[in-house]
């Protein structure tokens, strides 16, 4: 049988390999895209990924810099401010 610690440590590196890969699959995706979408139907877009009740603008705009880091460059182009 197996040490738990060590399986933990191992599922741990693995969930942390697989949010790497994920961020930069989210990076990558808009780079692919033929049409390249607005800030507004961006923010729109990302701001219903969210959920419902985002508790101000500019709170829910950096959770989403997060999960979608290039919207802070998105943000500074068209300037949205930070």
């Amino acid at each position: 049988m197996r040490n738990p610690y060590v399986v933990l440590s191992e599922k741990q590196e693995e969930a942390a390999r697989v949010r790497r890969e994920i961020q930069a699959l989210l990076i990558v995706i808009p780079l692919l895209e033929d049409d390249v979408p607005t800030w507004a139907e961006l923010a729109t877009f990302l701001a219903n990924q969210l959920g419902p009740d985002p508790k101000t603008t500019e709170d829910s705009m950096r959770q989403m810099e997060v999960y979608y880091p290039f919207i802070k460059n998105l943000r500074l182009a068209s300037g949205g401010g930070v």
